[in-house]
């Protein structure tokens, strides 16, 4: 996994490649956690994560109410096929996450 953080159309994004299964969420939180305290929101891209378990749902969840209960964003420009098929296999609609 690799993360790298970019700015577009005017905002920071963290760029997520590789899996986010529970082998990587504890590395991604703590990297999601410092760039919320830097930039005060989430704007992330998936769309190069190749591997994502429910763990790596639980994490966006978790990402995606931090980021509500402080009213902050919290916005995901891209999904990979793997993200969308792992919200949908735990029975989320991916808009109910990722919107």
């Amino acid at each position: 996994m690799s993360i790298t953080t970019g700015s577009r159309d005017g905002e920071t994004v963290m760029k997520i490649e590789g899996p986010m299964s529970i082998y990587e969420v504890t590395d991604l939180r703590e990297a999601m956690l410092e760039h919320f305290r830097e930039t005060g929101g989430f704007v992330l891209d998936l769309a190069a994560v190749d591997a994502c378990d429910t763990a790596g749902v639980q994490l966006l969840c978790s990402a995606r109410v931090s980021a509500r209960r402080k009213d902050r964003p919290f916005k995901v420009l891209a999904a990979s096929d793997a993200v969308i098929d792992a919200i949908r296999g735990i029975g989320l609609s991916p808009s109910e996450l990722l919107d």
